[in-house]
């Protein structure tokens, strides 16, 4: 073969390439956030395209991967792949409340799996959905820090230099609580309470709470086992990290978050 025809198939190859993935990407909408988990569980596609499908959209399937949307509800997009990867793709900007979205499709997707392979626990998926990787315009923009706890604490918040566009405080109470009241404090000012046996502490906005600085954080009357998260949206990639510690700094509870821009969403997902 002459060099004019080597070079013509090359060229030919390449367009073709091109075509492909320009077909594969226009199938897709402009995915504006998006979060990504690893389970590491191997999964029987076929079943699982068959059980997403039976009540989502299944896009595409074949024997590496499944592909849906959720229909009827977010309209967001589900990739479970072949080396243990689950990415949730979304229209909708990069938010605290899209998070909250985002890590309740991730926990779905699992429930799903389960059916098909049982082999992720309880413990394996709230690991997996407290380490995920979120997306967004920019990097390292979500912050998370999140800690268990049975008693009352007094711990301090270090916040970096930047600058605080949405926060909020969330607790969870795995186990019914059995006080009467449960106090949660920022530098002094009660920011949540719970009243009555059984209730479900509220979540907060702190979003003016925790400004650049050392902040103490307290609870007070717990007598049960509870989660709290602290999460913030920042300005793009602070210097520094949160940190959360005690007394003679013990414990030290660094973030557990990740955050990543749009052009490693998609570069996660075509890999």
């Amino acid at each position: 073969m002459n060099m004019s025809k080597i070079a013509f198939v090359t060229l030919a190859l390449l367009g073709l390439g091109l075509v492909l993935l320009g077909t594969v990407s226009a199938q897709n909408p402009e995915f504006k956030s998006g979060a990504s988990a690893n389970i590491g569980v191997p999964v029987d596609f076929n079943v699982l395209a068959q059980r997403a499908g039976a009540i989502y959209d299944v896009v595409e399937s074949d024997d590496k991967h499944v592909v849906w949307k959720f229909k009827g509800t977010t309209n967001d997009w589900a990739f479970v792949f072949g080396d243990g990867r689950i990415v949730i793709a979304s229209t909708v900007d990069f938010n605290l409340d899209t998070r909250d979205t985002l890590e309740n499709e991730l926990g779905k997707v699992m429930d799903l799996i389960n059916t098909v392979e049982g082999g992720i626990s309880e413990d394996a998926k709230w690991n997996a959905q407290k380490h995920a990787v979120y997306y967004a315009t920019d990097p390292g923009i979500y912050h998370s820090i999140i800690w268990d706890f049975k008693g009352n604490f007094d711990y301090t918040l270090a916040v970096p230099d930047c600058t605080i566009k949405e926060a909020k405080m969330i607790v969870y109470s795995p186990d019914d609580p059995q006080a009467y009241y449960q106090g949660y404090y920022i530098d002094g000012h009660e920011i949540i309470s719970c009243d009555s046996p059984g209730c479900i502490v509220p979540s907060a906005e702190i979003t003016d709470k925790i400004t650049t600085g050392e902040h103490s954080l307290a609870g007070t009357h717990i007598e049960s086992s509870h989660i709290m998260r602290v999460e913030a949206i920042t300005s793009p990639s602070p210097l520094k990290h949160f940190v959360l510690y005690g007394p003679k700094y013990q414990p030290w509870i660094n973030e557990t978050s990740t955050s990543e821009d749009l052009q490693a969403l998609q570069e996660i997902l075509y890999r």
